[in-house]
Order: structure tokens, then sequence, then C-alpha cells
């Protein structure tokens, strides 16, 4: 229901909080007014979004009133179009975290699709989401050649296995044994 976004100006006590911060920061005990063009206002601005209503009008919400998995959306959507525009690797830590998981399925498939991914930008995740991997070669979202495993040994090392290595019969036979 997003319909736009656009950066918050900040307000007046936020320009006087960066200036006090400022003049701590810079440590050279001169208390004397601050260059408004030596502050980083970046930091103390903000987005404000506009959701559409069910009767079509729109909502301005700021971004501290936004939900976790919007603001990580946010986050990723800038490196996503980076890394999709330039074709470069992209490396992301619990790529579902705080996301829906049909945004994560969406984020993946803007790099499987030759359209969206014209340069062979690459993603590389970690996940926990089981359901990327699919019920069946039609409903995969990553191939089996696309996804590895780390299992921690008992002398904390990690090893590192492709799911091609893994047979797919000998998992419907032991999971059928094993119920």
């Amino acid at each position: 229901g997003i319909t736009d976004a656009r950066r918050r100006e900040p307000t007046k006590h936020e320009i006087e909080l960066a200036r006090k911060l400022y003049q701590a920061l810079r440590g050279d005990g001169e208390s004397g007014p601050v260059d408004d063009s030596e502050l980083q206002l970046d930091a103390f601005s903000g987005i404000e979004l506009s959701h559409r209503t069910q009767n079509g009008e729109s909502v301005h919400l700021d971004s501290s009133e936004e939900s976790l998995g919007t603001m990580v959306w946010l986050g990723l959507v800038g490196p996503l179009l980076d890394a999709l525009v330039a074709g470069t690797v992209m490396l992301v830590d619990e790529l579902e975290a705080s996301l829906h998981p049909l945004l994560v399925e969406q984020f993946v498939m803007l790099f499987q699709s030759p359209e969206s991914n014209p340069h062979g930008a690459q993603l590389i995740f970690n996940s926990h989401e089981a359901k990327l991997l699919g019920n069946s070669p039609s409903d995969r979202i990553i191939g089996r050649d696309q996804a590895w495993f780390t299992e921690k040994r008992d002398d904390g090392s990690s090893e590192l296995y492709s799911l091609t290595d893994l047979n797919p019969l000998f998992a419907l036979r032991y999971s059928a044994t094993h119920r």
C-alpha cells in the first residue's frame, strides 16, 4: 500500500541537537556558532511514506512510525537496485529477517530473472526460509545447484556442502521412515 516516499527535512530541534553534538565532538574548546554547512544533517532527516487507504486517500507516516519489515525493505532496495544496475554482488545476512516471505521470494526472483538482472548481478545470502527450496522443481525459487548448507562440527568449525551433494531419494526415504 505504499504509494510515495519523500525525504523529511530535520526539525529545528534536530538541527539544534546536531549543532550541540558537532560542538561536543569538535573537541577544540570552541563554543562559538557552527556553520550549517559543517553539520551532517542527513542523520537527522527521515523518510516519510505515503500509504493508500481503503477510500483511496493517502496517509503520511514518518519512518519512525513504520514497521521494522518496511524499514528493512527500504534499507535493502537501494543496494538491490545498485547491484542489478551495475551487475555486482550483493551480500545479505539473514535475508528473511523481518521481511514477509513473499517479499523475500520477490527479492530473490529479481536476481533470477534475465529481464530484471540483465548484467548478471549475484545475490549471496544466508536464510532459514526453507520455502525458497520448494517442494518440487516447479515451485523452487532457487535451484539445487544454488543452495549451500553449513553444518557446525563438534570442534566448532563449519562444513560447507551443496544441496546437489545430497541424494533426494535418500531424503525422501529417510523422512518416510522417521515420522
